[in-house]
């Protein structure tokens, strides 16, 4: 019977864990106008485009919580100059997820994407 029970134990917290990490991570592409992420695993795309010009960055991203306990959204970004030296860029903006009239989106600085 013990051995049962933790059998049971263990695959609860196995899929309660893979439910957690799917509800955390981002997937898809998020649109406002011009601008768009799209996210893969823990990779972020932002493309923002005017006119003839499109501006495309590639980073990592990590979901958080600021010290009032507010959602955040924290985009990585590493450079390697000529010389071979490594910079890197962290850039955490406010962050929150929801569904409106318009569909599902998400909001990240104040701006809303909506899931395309």
């Amino acid at each position: 019977m013990k051995k049962f029970t933790s059998i049971v134990a263990v695959s609860l917290l196995t899929v309660m864990l893979a439910l957690t990490m799917t509800a955390c991570g981002l997937s898809g592409t998020y649109e406002n106008g011009g601008a768009s992420y799209k996210f893969e695993g823990n990779k972020a795309t932002y493309t923002w485009t005017i006119g003839p010009i499109t501006y495309t960055s590639v980073s990592t991203y990590s979901m958080g919580k600021d010290e009032d306990g507010k959602e955040t959204i924290t985009f990585t970004k590493t450079s390697e100059s000529k010389d071979g030296d490594t910079t890197r860029y962290d850039t955490a903006l406010s962050f929150n997820k929801g569904k409106d009239n318009n569909g599902e989106y998400i909001e990240i600085g104040g701006t809303k994407y909506y899931k395309k």
